[in-house]
């Protein structure tokens, strides 16, 4: 679970998660993605990621 990573380890994820939707985005240009909802939960991924990174820096300072 998210809750349990460290601020890095956070970083790396939401990194990897913009890797994976801009692949995604890709295609879906190439009309060689089937459920282009994915797009969708990937991005809301990111947001809770983000939203956990910031929540701890807010803890920390």
């Amino acid at each position: 679970m998210e809750a349990e990573k460290s601020v890095s380890e956070l970083e790396k994820e939401a990194e990897s998660l913009r890797k994976e939707i801009a692949n995604l985005r890709f295609d879906l240009s190439l009309n060689k993605l089937k459920d282009t909802n994915v797009i969708k939960r990937k991005r809301r991924d990111l947001a809770r990621v983000l939203t956990l990174v910031r929540q701890r820096e807010i803890i920390d300072a």
